[in-house]
């Protein structure tokens, strides 16, 4: 039986799936499935990834009408057969030891559900090399979708990944995860984002595709402050992003989501830039 299931969406990403999966299937830690899930991609991409399932078994590749990546994950959580779930995006790698040192660090500590490490160039400044975070929202700079493992059954407990979201839908998740969950974070560099592919902010994605931060304020929780203090300051650096793109309309409706008083100078300078003429 496998230990990790490792989900991987796929659309239009043909440049980077073999050096991704490639990746996966040499990790030193080699008791695992892959799954890869194909959002209907309008590339070769899944041809390459059928090639490589053909010498390597572990590699299955499955299927969906085009939904997103939240629906992609979804897929394969539910697809997947390990206690234990692991997520990495069609561009982006893993160094050989990953999943070793999640292996070993769920080892020592048998009764936690969520773990996580840095990705390359994004140490964490203040934290040792091995923490157990507790207050998701403050620290939420650990979480990134390539670095984090979750035990199955937390998915149960909160649900998929929000569908409908076309940005901010992996952040949604590993807060609603921590918090439910204590973090235990490995603060050494173990992944690597694919910087070309990142794309800047515009106008293509509507409003109601954003992920609607003011919606953390109905979670109970015994961090409300950190909660809160993360929701403003998520919608501040989108109201921004929208601001110099000259979506100054956007930007003010979307400020307009703030709740309380946190941030209040930046907020009111950001309203006051969206309001000239």
């Amino acid at each position: 039986m496998p230990f990790f299931s490792v989900i991987i969406p796929l659309y239009n990403k043909a440049r980077y799936i073999e050096a991704t999966l490639a990746s996966v299937t040499n990790q030193s830690f080699s008791n695992i499935e892959i799954l890869v899930i194909d959002d209907n991609s309008t590339d070769d991409g899944p041809a390459r990834v059928r090639r490589m399932a053909h010498d390597d078994p572990r590699i299955r590749l499955r299927w969906q009408p085009n939904a997103g990546v939240s629906a992609a994950r979804n897929t394969g959580i539910q697809a997947s057969t390990c206690e234990w779930i692991a997520f990495l995006d069609a561009d982006d790698r893993w160094d050989p030891d990953y999943l070793q040192q999640m292996y070993d660090l769920i080892c020592r500590h048998p009764k936690e559900n969520l773990f996580a490490c840095a990705r390359h160039g994004r140490m964490i400044p203040g934290l040792p090399e091995e923490s157990i975070i507790t207050d998701a929202a403050a620290w939420s700079i650990v979480y990134w979708t390539g670095t984090t493992v979750a035990r199955r059954s937390l998915f149960a407990i909160v649900g998929g990944f929000r569908k409908g979201i076309s940005r901010g839908e992996d952040r949604d998740m590993w807060l609603r995860l921590g918090l439910i969950s204590h973090t235990v974070f490995l603060n050494r560099e173990l992944a690597h984002y694919e910087e070309e592919t990142e794309g800047s902010l515009t106008a293509n994605v509507p409003l109601e595709r954003e992920f609607p931060y003011w919606e953390w304020y109905d979670l109970p929780t015994s961090h409300e402050d950190s909660l809160r203090r993360y929701a403003t300051n998520q919608i501040i650096q989108l109201a921004r992003a929208h601001l110099r793109a000259g979506h100054k309309l956007t930007a003010l409706r979307i400020l307009l989501r703030c709740r309380g008083t946190s941030d209040l100078r930046a907020r009111l300078s950001i309203a006051m830039q969206c309001l000239k003429p």
